[in-house]
């Protein structure tokens, strides 16, 4: 099916998300929907004189299905949009009134009895939106699904992965809109080197975010922004900016699951670099141990696993990371020198107390 959709009495910075809004999450709708200047279906402002006048007659007329937009809903509206506009919020209340509208006018089609009554189709309404998921609007198939399978069982490849498609997306100098089903949006600037997205808390990442991060490539939905439409989005949505780096950090943090980057010989010897830059780059206590060791000795991970007493995936996780981050020196020499940067007087007593500390602890 194919609905229309108005607004009115919106501010202009309102207006313009909400149609941009339209086209971003279209392959996220059962059904295909389109902005008109005129439409049966209507958004309105209702914090606005005007759009409650609007959403008093059309709701007395019944000429008009209203959505209600507004910080709280006080006309106690049968459809409601809270402010300011959400992707998930949005996809929900469309899915919602297009099932509304094709059972309506099923069932109009087939009888022409008392059953279509004002008060049965009210009913009919209720049946609906109670039975609607409060986590989703769109109706999937089993096939479609994501289940965040690995694409390798075996080794974690970056290419068939979100981390993949972002970096792709930096490099190509594009700025792009990443989400999934039931995920989390973010939002990529390559020019500024910024990503947008809800806040995140790095010790403790919602469902949400962590079923984008560990998202295979076929599962991502990616929509081309302008820099303009972006920072119209992340003013609107109160989203938060970080680092490029963080963001790429975490989404191998998420994706690897345990399985050594592809490419990667198990017996070679590694280290770090450097110190990884943890002011940008989110870490636990335990990633400190590994850093600490790592940065010290070149020997193979299962000898870091073995020396630190840490966890072989969570090991693994961590180096995918660093060496996502550049952070990694690979060989098959035991004996590389690890004085590859020189370190200041002042970082190689940092570096000596946090081995200290941690050896205390073992």
């Amino acid at each position: 099916m194919h609905y229309k959709i108005s607004a009115t009495h919106l501010s202009k910075n309102d207006n313009v998300f909400f149609k941009s809004m339209l086209q971003l999450i279209q392959i996220q709708l059962n059904d295909t929907w389109s902005y008109e200047e005129t439409a049966d279906i209507v958004l309105a402002d209702i914090e606005t004189p005007l759009g409650v006048a609007f959403w008093e007659e059309s709701t007395q007329q019944q000429d008009k299905l209203v959505i209600a937009y507004a910080r709280q809903n006080t006309c106690n509206a049968e459809w409601f949009l809270p402010k300011p506009i959400r992707v998930q919020a949005l996809i929900k209340q469309l899915n919602a009134i297009a099932t509304f509208k094709s059972t309506v006018q099923g069932a109009v089609q087939t009888s022409q009895t008392s059953e279509n009554s004002p008060s049965s189709i009210s009913t009919t309404k209720a049946n609906l939106l109670g039975n609607i998921p409060n986590n989703t609007a769109q109706q999937v198939k089993p096939s479609d699904i994501p289940t965040n399978k690995p694409v390798s069982i075996e080794y974690f490849e970056p290419e068939h992965s979100l981390l993949g498609l972002i970096q792709s997306t930096i490099k190509k100098c594009e700025t792009k809109c990443f989400t999934c089903e039931q995920g989390e949006t973010i939002y990529i600037s390559p020019q500024q080197k910024r990503c947008f997205t809800s806040k995140i808390n790095f010790n403790h990442l919602t469902q949400k975010q962590r079923r984008l991060y560990a998202s295979v490539a076929a599962q991502v939905t990616m929509t081309n922004l302008s820099e303009d439409a972006l920072h119209q989005m992340a003013k609107a949505q109160g989203l938060e900016n970080y680092a490029v780096e963080t963001l790429l950090w975490l989404v191998t943090l998420c994706a690897s699951q345990g399985r050594l980057m592809a490419g990667v010989a198990e017996n070679s010897y590694v280290r770090l670099k450097q110190w990884p830059n943890f002011a940008v780059l989110p870490c636990q206590p335990v990633h400190l141990r590994i850093a600490a060791f790592m940065l010290k000795n070149a020997t193979t991970l299962t000898t870091v696993s073995e020396k630190t007493r840490v966890d072989f995936s969570t090991l693994v996780d961590f180096f995918n990371a660093c060496k996502v981050a550049d952070l990694i020196v690979e060989t098959t020499d035991q004996n590389v020198s690890t004085e590859a940067k020189p370190k200041s007087s002042a970082e190689q007593y940092l570096f000596k107390n946090i081995l200290k500390r941690l050896s205390s602890h073992e």
